[in-house]
């Protein structure tokens, strides 16, 4: 019922966070954050009809509820991979005046490695794309790169794909924040990722740098 409540305020009024005091307005950004990836995985655990599915989105529930139910009452985990990542690109994710979108890409070989990319899209149609990678310590920059802005036009929702025909081969979320506020979030299993989304040559260029 919380979270359900969580999600009505988020779209009546997005999340907005004060550059006045960093500290106090990241650790919110981040918890938030959290609670909107929640609300992402519960949409497609209720969706799904493959019992398969729903329980690697239920699994996923479970993992980060017990984490964001123990920060909330306690400490906040600043060495976790995502604070890291506020951490570093906070002011820039906030005073955007544009749009910001927050790819994250989980890959599970014979290790488990983390990609994010942070694409910043404004009105020159132009969008800039920075690229980084998790070396276990702290975030790495990769790659940096423009493009042409025309991806993500739609509601993430509607870039999800049952048929598992999609263009991800690993875990995705994509995060967007609109002139500085957290507006939605969607996660996408392996191959639920539409080609519609626009992606595809983003995603490419990165692919290109890491095994060339």
């Amino acid at each position: 019922m919380i979270q359900s409540l969580f999600l009505l305020s988020l779209l009546l009024c997005p999340l907005e966070y004060n550059l006045s005091n960093p500290i106090k307005g990241l650790d919110k950004l981040y918890l938030d954050w959290k609670k909107v990836t929640i609300q992402a995985l519960e949409r497609r655990a209720n969706n799904t009809t493959d019992s398969l599915k729903r329980n690697t989105f239920l699994n996923r529930i479970n993992a980060v509820n017990v984490v964001t139910q123990k920060e909330e009452s306690m400490k906040i985990d600043t060495l976790a991979i995502r604070y890291l990542l506020l951490k570093d690109h906070f002011t820039n994710i906030i005073s955007s005046k544009g749009d910001v979108f927050i790819i994250e890409i989980k890959t599970m070989t014979s290790a488990i490695s983390f990609t994010d990319l942070i694409i910043h899209r404004n009105d020159n149609h132009i969008a800039i794309v920075d690229a980084f990678r998790f070396n276990g310590k702290k975030w790495i920059a990769i790659q940096h790169f423009s493009c042409d802005e025309y991806f993500l036009q739609e509601n993430l929702s509607t870039y999800y794909l049952e048929n598992e025909k999609g263009i991800n081969f690993d875990e995705t979320i994509i995060t967007k924040f609109s002139k500085g506020k957290l507006t939605m979030s969607e996660y996408f299993i392996t191959k639920s990722l539409s080609s519609k989304c626009g992606l595809q040559n983003i995603f490419d260029k990165v692919d290109q740098y890491y095994y060339k």
